[in-house]
């Protein structure tokens, strides 16, 4: 599968649709661009790969994640997808989803763990299903909160959520704040997981920052991977929880 997008040599940068900042293009050098077998001497078509790797070490920098020690990802499951993920999680607690969209997940995450309170965060509910949230709207258990999610979850009681659900914002910089506000709103036996955990989107052509700040996350406070749900396209799901003293 390929993580960036082929650029000829010479060809004008592009960034990703969607994409908050500009991203650049890794760039693949012309000894590598033919499809054609070549005749070019090995050490030229070595130093043409040690390049190619140099470029992808200097694409991918600013969301390089750092490496977890095994405490982190000694009992760490794998599922086949997301949604294994949710019957293995407390019920009747209290839970917020940061970034909904249409609110799909949110109805899973209502019909499996049958919450207390169900928050849901989202800049933007143009796409929402309101009709199918609109009764537990009514009945107090859902609650819908627009604007900037870190700030709005910043505004609820510390260690109050039972799960916290991420698929906001996917920048470093932003998938980092929202991560910082669910570390200090879950308890501490409480969930947090998040979506899309790689630094790359296939599909957007953009950079994810994810998979570094949810590994930092865990290195600073002491949080353990426990469940890593695959996706065919790559956008796994990580279940964090803290780390129970020995």
């Amino acid at each position: 599968m390929k993580l960036v997008q082929f650029i000829e040599p010479g060809a004008p940068a592009r960034t990703g649709l969607g994409s908050q900042t500009s991203h650049k293009i890794l760039r693949l050098p012309k000894v590598l661009t033919g499809a054609k077998p070549t005749a070019n001497p090995p050490n030229i078509t070595r130093a043409a790969l040690n390049q190619f790797q140099a470029n992808a070490i200097d694409y991918f920098a600013d969301v390089a994640p750092p490496e977890l020690p095994d405490a982190h990802l000694r009992r760490s499951r794998l599922l086949p997808k997301r949604d294994d993920i949710l019957p293995l999680m407390p019920k009747g607690g209290v839970c917020a989803e940061v970034g909904t969209q249409t609110g799909g997940f949110a109805k899973h995450i209502l019909s499996v763990l049958q919450p207390k309170l169900l928050h849901i965060f989202d800049l933007d509910f143009s796409l929402f299903d309101d009709a199918h949230f609109r009764q537990p709207v009514e009945q107090g258990l859902v609650q819908i909160h627009q604007g900037d999610s870190s700030t709005l979850l910043a505004a609820q009681p510390d260690r109050s959520f039972d799960f916290i659900y991420v698929d906001g914002d996917h920048s470093y910089a932003g998938v980092t704040r929202d991560l910082e506000q669910a570390a200090r709103k879950i308890k501490d036996d409480g969930w947090i997981v998040c979506n899309d955990y790689t630094v790359y989107s296939p599909l957007e052509k953009i950079k994810y920052g994810v998979y570094r700040a949810v590994n930092e996350l865990c290195l600073r406070d002491n949080y353990e991977i426990l469940y890593f749900a695959l996706h065919p396209w790559g956008y796994h799901d990580v279940a964090l929880k803290k780390i129970r003293p020995t």
